[in-house]
């Protein structure tokens, strides 16, 4: 699927503070998957790859966080 995903040219996301950007974003991946069809369950892994600079670093730490019960749960 990753194939397929990048054979697109999905736009990088670098954590723009401008809410235009981030929608542009959004719209133009979730685009992109229906046009590939891709998975719910695959869509996390495959935005996520295109994120870099401020964006990455975020995501990084959402990784990284621990909630109470173990558990965390990425929609």
């Amino acid at each position: 699927m990753m194939e397929r995903f990048t054979r697109m040219s999905p736009p990088f996301f670098k954590g723009e503070s401008d809410p235009i950007l981030a929608e542009s974003w959004l719209w133009e991946t979730e685009k992109i998957f229906r046009a590939i069809r891709c998975a719910e369950e695959e869509r996390v892994t495959l935005a996520t790859y295109m994120l870099q600079e401020h964006a990455d670093v975020w995501w990084s730490s959402v990784l990284r966080t621990q909630f109470v019960d173990g558990a965390m749960e990425v929609a």
